[in-house]
């Protein structure tokens, strides 16, 4: 299953349950605690994370390639076949 598949499976399977529900069905922790009038902790960082997977399938990341500097040092300090040095400039460009 691809990254997107989950994200779209997890966000089918949050929107399916009444925020009502969230909070009512929640443990409320000390943190967690509010009085009937105020807003649920529970439930806006569940409203959160539904946000955020919306944001996420409509804006997946864009990949950021090495610049030219970057190709250029690390051809001259390592020899080409060091495919590992640059998988980690990649990765460390690319949010770890």
């Amino acid at each position: 299953m691809t990254d997107k598949e989950t994200m779209k499976l997890a966000l089918e399977a949050l929107e399916l349950v009444n925020l009502e529900f969230v909070c009512n069905g929640a443990h409320h922790g000390k943190k967690d605690r509010h009085e009937h009038d105020e807003a649920c902790p529970v439930t806006i960082r569940y409203r959160t994370a539904i946000a955020a997977l919306e944001e996420r399938l409509k804006n997946p990341k864009k990949w950021v390639g090495l610049t030219d500097d970057e190709v250029e040092h690390l051809r001259n300090d390592q020899p080409w076949w060091a495919v590992r040095d640059i998988e980690a400039k990649l990765k460390e460009k690319n949010g770890g």
